[in-house]
C-alpha cells in the first residue's frame, strides 16, 4: 500500500493511460486534521473524491493510499485508490488499466489502516 504525500501532484501511468491524483488538506483550525480532497485526472476528465487526513504526532493518515490489483479481471494491474474512514480504508474508485477510466465499486473493499510509525 503506498501512501500519498499531503498537498502534491503525483503522476502514474496505469496501462498505456497518464494519470494524475493531487492531494488537497484542508485544516478550518490551526489543527493538524481535517478534510481532504483527490483530484484525479484521467483521459482528458478530472474527478473530485472526498477524503479526510490525520497528521498529528501520533497518527499519520494520508488523504489517500493506493494499490495495484487486476480489479476488474482483464488481466492488467489497475490503480485502486483508498481513503481514511473512520478506522479503516475503503476503496473509493479504481483506474482501470484496460481503458484508463475511473471506475467506481458496486461492493466498496474495506482493510485497517496502516499503523503510526511510532516515536518510541
Amino acid at each position: 500500500m503506498q501512501p500519498l504525500e499531503y498537498d502534491q501532484i503525483h503522476t502514474f501511468k496505469v496501462g498505456k493511460h497518464p494519470v494524475t491524483i493531487e492531494t488537497k488538506s484542508f485544516s478550518f483550525t490551526k489543527g493538524d486534521n481535517g478534510p481532504a480532497q483527490l483530484i484525479i485526472s484521467t483521459n482528458g476528465t478530472e474527478t473530485s473524491l472526498s477524503s479526510r487526513f490525520n497528521n498529528d504526532l501520533w497518527l499519520d493518515i494520508r488523504p489517500g493510499y493506493l494499490s495495484w490489483q487486476d480489479v476488474d479481471q482483464d488481466q492488467l494491474r489497475d490503480l485502486v485508490i483508498w481513503t481514511p474512514a473512520l478506522d479503516q480504508l475503503v476503496v473509493s474508485a479504481y483506474i482501470s488499466g484496460q481503458d484508463g477510466t475511473l471506475h467506481q465499486l458496486a461492493d466498496p473493499l474495506q482493510q485497517p489502516l496502516p499503523e503510526a510509525p511510532g516515536f518510541w
